[in-house]
């Protein structure tokens, strides 16, 4: 496999479309794949996205939106999600971006921004077997919070994809190591999921 794949989209929501819901989300995704020899290629993907609320009568965050009783500009579910298997390898899904503490309990919430980077070093083992050796970077950020290279946060390790008849994506068993651990990261050294990764 060798080539470019780029991917943008803008997502709309509200204004004369109606709804409660008022923002405008774009998107841009690049990946260049480089074939090295007849078993091995590299792939290299970058991500980036960015949230702009439209409506101003509304708050960013929960404790916002507890002290002034106005909904949320733009709910977790249409939010980035930054870590997991999909993402940042090794990192629960959603644990590289901004958390809040609600009833007592802190979480990630999904964020405004995001920018993602992998690398992917893969070799065909045979048709089924795929040993991959993988370089992840990316991170989250809340509402107004400015873009940084500084912010990244990265992880590493190698992974295992079965190609089966039956499924049309790949197994993928990965292994993962956090060079630059925190406290509180939420990190899992093993992670089990079907589907390409980017």
């Amino acid at each position: 496999m060798r080539g470019w794949r780029l991917t943008m989209g803008v997502a709309y929501a509200g204004g004369p479309l109606g709804g409660s819901v008022h923002m405008l989300k774009p998107s841009v995704n690049a990946t260049h794949f480089f074939k090295l020899s007849r078993r091995s290629s590299v792939a290299v993907n970058a991500e980036a996205g960015y949230i702009l609320p439209l409506s101003k009568d509304c708050s960013h965050t929960y404790v916002e939106r507890d002290a002034t009783g106005k909904t949320l500009c733009v709910p977790e579910v249409e939010r980035f999600t930054v870590g997991g298997e999909f993402s940042v390898r090794g990192f629960q899904t959603g644990t590289l971006g901004p958390f809040e503490t609600l009833a007592g309990r802190s979480g990630p919430v999904g964020a405004y921004a995001m920018q993602v980077y992998n690398v992917d070093y893969i070799f065909k083992i045979n048709d089924p077997l795929r040993f991959v050796v993988w370089g992840d970077a990316g991170v989250g950020y809340g509402y107004k919070e400015p873009f940084s290279f500084g912010k990244l946060r990265y992880s590493t390790g190698v992974e295992l994809r079965i190609f089966l008849p039956v499924f049309q994506f790949p197994l993928r068993f990965i292994y993962a190591f956090n060079p630059q651990r925190k406290p509180g990261d939420q990190f899992q050294g093993f992670q089990f999921t079907i589907g390409s990764g980017y």
